[in-house]
């Protein structure tokens, strides 16, 4: 025990001496001082930190708003309707860079392909120029064009070359395939496709309304070696989100009721689209029929809207050809229909309206002497359908 208390003493004696050394004390100083400056310079980066551990951020995908329908885009004036249907829509031999375009057309919930909920086939039209920048617009080989098939899957695809860049105006137009997608049910898409880093996309695109800016019609495309031959080929992927048309219902237990007796039928109507009555002549042109009654102001605009023109009895034919080339650049699809024991003829086409195209629906039948055609894009036309009866006449 008193070897343990002279070890304390000793230890005491030599802190003490250590405390009372003016070195000691200096170099206390300095060390403090060195830490201070170092945590300076330390918090304004000058010194290197290890970085934390990154973290991944967690990304969800919320599927219950669906996600944006593809953007429309300006549809230009080299548009060529009637393209053959087919995946490949180069010549033979041709020169340019091997290109693959592949992709599936789907519902707006981004998941379900549209091929699952519309009873129509899905209608895809391309076209693009050559490239050196020329389009084919009168060959009738219609090359670097197609309609291309969508199989039971929503898939399609098809093989062309990398279209060019064009002088147009004061500037050029970027490397683009122009898009038509028309489906029965949704709303019509007119679009172009970009490529990624094309030095005309943007603000240099001599389009004004062109969208080449939007991120989502840009496709970013990889070298691929085609399997057999060797041969190296572009590939990008392009899929396509269309907007289901919601149609107007109404309750038409609500709805007026308006008879003709000289043609010999009755519809009903929405009460705020008040019947406008016109007499017709069955040679008055393009537009002919012997009587016509308009349910608002635009059978096009208007809420509820329709037309209904009654002409002596006429072909399939006879409307089909006022269609295409007067109304519409072609007939998007056709169908028998019967309802209320009536057969009808439902034909499906587009009309430009502004800025946009609008899918129309005419319905056709032939009753007695007459052929009775309705016209509408407001309302869904077998609603309007459901109302109508043929009277004595």
């Amino acid at each position: 025990m008193c070897r343990m208390m002279n070890l304390l003493n000793k230890f005491e004696k030599k802190l003490n001496g250590l405390y009372s050394n003016k070195r000691f004390w200096v170099i206390a100083l300095i060390l403090a001082g060195m830490l201070v400056v170092f945590g300076y310079f330390l918090d304004r980066g000058f010194v290197t930190k290890e970085p934390p551990a990154k973290q991944e951020p967690k990304v969800e995908i919320s599927r219950e708003k669906g996600c944006a329908p593809t953007s429309q885009d300006v549809q230009g004036p080299y548009f060529r309707p009637n393209a053959p249907v087919r995946t490949s829509i180069v010549p033979p031999e041709t020169k340019g860079e091997s290109l693959t375009i592949f992709g599936t057309v789907y519902h707006s919930d981004c998941e379900t392909s549209v091929t699952q909920l519309s009873s129509g086939v899905p209608i895809i039209e391309v076209w693009h120029a050559d490239n050196t920048g020329e389009y084919d617009n009168t060959s009738p080989n219609y090359w670097y064009r197609g309609t291309v098939p969508v199989d039971s899957q929503g898939l399609y695809q098809f093989e062309t070359i990398r279209p060019g860049s064009y002088l147009d105006g004061g500037g050029y137009r970027p490397a683009h395939i122009h898009f038509r997608v028309t489906v029965p049910g949704y709303r019509p898409l007119t679009t172009q496709l970009y490529f990624k880093d094309d030095p005309y996309m943007g603000s240099r695109d001599s389009c004004g309304p062109c969208n080449s800016e939007d991120p989502t019609l840009i496709v970013e495309l990889k070298k691929e070696t085609e399997e057999g031959t060797l041969r190296e080929i572009w590939v990008g992927t392009f899929n396509i989100f269309l907007e289901p048309i919601e149609p107007q219902v109404s309750n038409t237990s609500t709805w007026q009721t308006y008879r003709n007796e000289e043609f010999g039928f009755e519809v009903r109507y929405y009460p705020e689209s008040g019947p406008q009555e016109n007499i017709g002549n069955e040679t008055s042109g393009q537009f002919t029929y012997l009587f016509l009654v308009r349910f608002g102001t635009n059978p096009i605009k208007s809420t509820y809207g329709y037309e209904l023109r009654v002409n002596k009895r006429q072909s399939l034919n006879s409307y089909r050809e006022e269609l295409v080339g007067h109304i519409t650049d072609k007939i998007d699809s056709e169908e028998q229909i019967v309802i209320n024991d009536n057969t009808w003829t439902k034909i499906n086409y587009q009309i430009f309206l502004t800025t946009d195209y609008v899918p129309v629906t005419m319905v056709i039948t032939n009753h007695g002497g007459y052929t009775y055609a309705i016209t509408s894009s407001a309302v869904d036309t077998d609603q309007i359908l459901s109302t109508f009866r043929f009277t004595p006449q």
